[in-house]
């Protein structure tokens, strides 16, 4: 297909150009609308046969721990978890402070202190 459009007028090689960019934005929007973020290293599974979310490259995802959660407000309980590095995640909990209890050689449970 270069080759076809080598053949176009410089004008019209320009315009191809800028129509495949734009096409290349309208694609990402959309895959955002989706909830789909291409390139991701965040996933939330949501334990049914529907699809799994992604979100945005190295999101942090807070898990409210009090019931009927208010977003941002003072003394609302979280643990918050994020990406550090590629092999390393970052979890930070409120001010209580958090307790960590391995469960097996792959996996541990994250409290929060009273």
């Amino acid at each position: 297909m270069t080759e076809d459009i080598n053949r176009l007028p410089k004008w019209a090689q320009r315009r191809m150009a800028e129509l495949e960019r734009e096409l290349g934005r309208a694609r990402s929007e959309l895959a955002d609308t989706r909830g789909v973020h291409l390139g991701t290293n965040v996933r939330v599974y949501n334990g049914t046969l529907a699809p799994d979310t992604t979100l945005p490259p190295d999101s942090q995802i807070d898990f409210y721990m009090t019931p009927s959660p208010q977003p941002r407000t003072r003394g609302f309980r979280t643990i918050s978890v994020r990406h550090k590095d590629a092999r390393t995640l970052y979890v930070m909990g409120d001010i209580s402070g958090v307790s960590i209890v391995p469960q097996s050689n792959n996996s541990f449970e994250v409290t929060l202190n009273a």
